[in-house]
């Protein structure tokens, strides 16, 4: 009765009526398999056939009907299954990408900081070189500058590095940081003059 009500009974009065046999796959059925009053939910495959006389009558039909719920069951789990390891497929192929990318980024500064590092050592070594040959020279500039009777003084905008003893003994000091401490009020006194017209340059265009 149950199954009558789903379309199932009207299926085979239509196998029966016009001997056309029909199939069904997965079809939802729902009845009391248990008799315990509840009815429960199944899916079926059905086929319905017509038996037929000797003069192509029919005269029955013959049903096949089967409970697939646990092969669908097993059918959705399999999908669920393949559709979550394609998506984890997806974001470890999208990982690997990103750290791809990355370890070429960091390859690439590796790369930059090796050639910087490079860069650095032989500025160093440019440096030491110059240092060193600066220090060998030392005693000579100072043995000439000593050797020059007028007063002199080598220095920058930031100051005063070398004073031979005519610039130390003309200003009455005994070192070149003495002579740096009295800069600022010795600047008129020492500043040069214009070669054209013997006049004293303006503080800012001193050399």
């Amino acid at each position: 009765p149950e199954l009558a009500k789903q379309g199932f009974v009207a299926l085979l009065e239509h196998v029966y009526a016009t001997g056309e046999p029909l199939t069904g796959t997965a079809v939802r059925a729902d009845w009391d398999d248990d008799a315990d009053g509840q009815v429960e939910t199944h899916l079926v495959d059905y086929a319905y056939h017509p038996l037929l006389d000797g003069e192509g009558r029919v005269t029955g039909v013959v049903a096949h009907v089967t409970d697939v719920a646990e092969r669908e069951r097993a059918a959705r789990e399999r999908d669920e299954a393949r559709r979550e390891a394609e998506a984890r497929a997806e974001e470890a192929a999208a990982l690997a990408q990103l750290l791809q990318e990355q370890a070429a980024e960091l390859e690439l500064q590796v790369e930059e900081a090796q050639a910087l590092a490079e860069q650095l050592h032989a500025t160093n070594l440019e440096l030491a070189a110059a240092t060193e040959r600066a220090e060998r020279r030392a005693p000579e500039l100072r043995a000439t500058l000593e050797g020059i009777p007028d007063a002199v003084m080598i220095g920058t905008r930031e100051g005063l590095t070398l004073a031979n003893q005519a610039a130390l003994d003309l200003f009455g000091v005994g070192s070149v940081e003495d002579l740096n401490a009295i800069q600022p009020t010795q600047a008129e006194r020492i500043r040069s003059r214009d070669a054209a017209t013997a006049e004293p340059r303006p503080l800012g265009e001193q050399p």
